[in-house]
Protein backbone atom coordinates (compact mmCIF):
# COMPACT_ATOMS: atom_id res chain seq x y z
CA UNK A 1 0.00 0.00 0.00
CA UNK A 2 1.23 3.26 -1.14
CA UNK A 3 1.43 6.14 1.76
CA UNK A 4 -0.94 9.12 0.92
CA UNK A 5 1.14 12.95 1.07
CA UNK A 6 -0.64 15.04 2.97
CA UNK A 7 -0.31 18.48 3.56
CA UNK A 8 -1.61 21.23 5.32
CA UNK A 9 -2.11 24.21 3.20
CA UNK A 10 -2.00 26.80 5.57
CA UNK A 11 1.09 25.91 7.71
CA UNK A 12 2.74 23.99 4.87
CA UNK A 13 3.55 20.86 7.13
CA UNK A 14 3.04 17.34 5.85
CA UNK A 15 1.20 14.44 6.73
CA UNK A 16 1.93 10.85 6.19
CA UNK A 17 -1.83 9.72 7.45
CA UNK A 18 -4.85 11.39 7.09
CA UNK A 19 -5.39 10.68 10.69
CA UNK A 20 -2.30 12.81 11.24
CA UNK A 21 -3.76 15.77 9.18
CA UNK A 22 -6.98 15.51 10.78
CA UNK A 23 -5.62 15.49 14.34
CA UNK A 24 -3.45 18.80 13.05
CA UNK A 25 -6.17 20.54 11.77
CA UNK A 26 -8.00 19.98 15.27
CA UNK A 27 -4.82 21.54 17.18
CA UNK A 28 -4.37 24.80 18.93
CA UNK A 29 -1.08 25.41 16.99
CA UNK A 30 -2.89 25.26 13.75
CA UNK A 31 -5.89 26.96 14.53
CA UNK A 32 -3.98 30.39 15.99
CA UNK A 33 -2.59 30.19 12.20
CA UNK A 34 -5.84 29.61 10.79
CA UNK A 35 -7.30 32.80 12.67
CA UNK A 36 -4.18 35.03 12.03
CA UNK A 37 -4.43 34.29 7.85
CA UNK A 38 -8.07 35.23 8.15
CA UNK A 39 -7.30 38.33 10.01
CA UNK A 40 -4.51 38.67 7.28
CA UNK A 41 -6.92 38.20 4.13
CA UNK A 42 -9.73 40.76 5.93
CA UNK A 43 -7.19 43.63 6.39
CA UNK A 44 -5.75 43.05 2.87
CA UNK A 45 -9.56 43.09 1.59
CA UNK A 46 -10.04 46.39 2.90
CA UNK A 47 -7.09 47.88 1.99
CA UNK A 48 -7.92 46.70 -1.24
CA UNK A 49 -11.52 48.31 -1.03
CA UNK A 50 -10.15 51.51 0.30
CA UNK A 51 -7.90 51.43 -2.86
CA UNK A 52 -10.49 51.04 -5.22
CA UNK A 53 -12.66 53.72 -3.69
CA UNK A 54 -9.41 56.30 -4.32
CA UNK A 55 -9.02 55.31 -7.71
CA UNK A 56 -12.48 55.65 -8.19
CA UNK A 57 -12.31 59.00 -7.04
CA UNK A 58 -9.37 60.24 -8.90
CA UNK A 59 -10.84 58.55 -11.75
CA UNK A 60 -13.91 60.59 -11.36
CA UNK A 61 -11.88 63.57 -10.25
CA UNK A 62 -10.02 63.57 -13.78
CA UNK A 63 -12.99 63.28 -15.79
CA UNK A 64 -14.35 66.70 -13.93
CA UNK A 65 -16.39 68.67 -16.65
CA UNK A 66 -14.76 71.88 -15.07
CA UNK A 67 -10.99 72.98 -14.44
CA UNK A 68 -8.96 75.36 -12.76
CA UNK A 69 -5.74 75.44 -15.13
CA UNK A 70 -3.86 77.64 -12.42
CA UNK A 71 -4.41 74.92 -9.82
CA UNK A 72 -4.40 71.94 -12.54
CA UNK A 73 -7.59 70.80 -10.89
CA UNK A 74 -10.70 69.23 -12.43
CA UNK A 75 -13.94 69.45 -10.82
CA UNK A 76 -17.47 68.13 -11.36
CA UNK A 77 -19.65 70.45 -11.47
CA UNK A 78 -19.39 74.54 -11.61
CA UNK A 79 -20.12 74.72 -7.95
CA UNK A 80 -17.46 72.77 -7.00
CA UNK A 81 -15.20 74.41 -9.07
CA UNK A 82 -16.70 78.25 -7.69
CA UNK A 83 -15.98 76.96 -3.92
CA UNK A 84 -12.44 76.03 -4.84
CA UNK A 85 -11.94 79.76 -6.19
CA UNK A 86 -12.51 80.87 -2.23
CA UNK A 87 -9.88 78.65 -1.15
CA UNK A 88 -6.86 80.34 0.44
CA UNK A 89 -4.41 77.77 -1.49
CA UNK A 90 -6.61 79.25 -5.05
CA UNK A 91 -6.23 82.78 -3.96
CA UNK A 92 -2.80 82.53 -3.49
CA UNK A 93 -1.91 80.82 -6.59
CA UNK A 94 -4.04 83.70 -7.84
CA UNK A 95 -1.68 86.35 -6.55
CA UNK A 96 2.02 84.49 -7.59
CA UNK A 97 0.56 84.02 -10.94
CA UNK A 98 1.47 86.38 -14.19
CA UNK A 99 -1.06 85.09 -16.52
CA UNK A 100 -4.61 86.50 -16.20
CA UNK A 101 -7.24 84.94 -13.77
CA UNK A 102 -9.86 85.31 -16.32
CA UNK A 103 -7.97 82.88 -18.82
CA UNK A 104 -6.50 80.19 -15.86
CA UNK A 105 -10.02 79.97 -14.03
CA UNK A 106 -13.28 79.33 -16.11
CA UNK A 107 -15.75 76.77 -16.20
CA UNK A 108 -14.77 75.64 -19.60
CA UNK A 109 -15.48 71.90 -20.76
CA UNK A 110 -12.64 69.47 -20.22
CA UNK A 111 -12.38 67.42 -23.82
CA UNK A 112 -12.03 63.96 -22.78
CA UNK A 113 -9.03 62.26 -24.90
CA UNK A 114 -10.03 59.61 -27.88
Amino acid sequence: MKAENLQCNICTRDFKSRNGLNKHLLSKKHLKQEKRLDKDEKLLKLQNYKQSIKNSKQEHKEKGTYRCDLCNHNYGSNSDLSKHKRTKKHNKAVQQSDSPVEELCTAKEVLEEE
